[in-house]
């Protein structure tokens, strides 16, 4: 084997071009169901259900989407409020193509579910034709369930 050196900037791009590979199979990858709380296997299933009985197919969790959802969620329930993520820096970050987010607290999955269904933009998410991923986080504070919801097309 022999070992080749790259100058500066030829080392940068190896490691961008390595790191995108990476990020990308990690994109990819399924997260188990297993990997879930409770709440949020329960809106997943909602989700789906809503897809379903429109005519679409259901959402495929992303491991990198459950983390930000999750994460999203924690920081909301530790500040006491809801507010969005900066969609086009998730898009830059992880080059998706198309991406949405719906977020709310609620005091049950299913409650945080009807209030998306009945409102005109968080429905359009749910049943947007474009998504083919998501990623779903719950956090439970002071007797609330802070939800991230984050839908996107690889």
């Amino acid at each position: 084997m022999r070992l080749v050196s790259l100058s500066r900037p030829g080392r940068v791009a190896a490691v961008v071009i390595l790191l995108s590979g990476a990020l990308a199979f990690q994109t990819l990858t399924p997260t188990p169901a297993s990997a879930l709380t409770s709440a949020e296997h329960s809106l997943l299933r909602l989700v789906n259900a809503d897809r379903r009985s429109h005519g679409l197919r259901p959402l495929r969790l992303s491991a990198v989407a459950v983390r930000i959802s999750h994460n999203h969620s924690r920081r909301m329930a530790k500040v006491g409020k809801y507010f969005d993520q900066c969609m086009s820096c998730i898009l830059y970050q992880h080059g998706w193509s198309y991406v949405g987010e719906n977020t709310g607290f609620a005091p049950t999955m299913r409650a945080m579910n009807r209030f998306f269904m009945h409102s005109p933009p968080h429905r359009a998410n749910i049943l947007s034709r474009h998504f083919t991923r998501v990623g779903v986080g719950v956090v439970r504070a002071r007797g609330t369930e802070w939800v991230t919801e984050l839908f996107f097309k690889p």
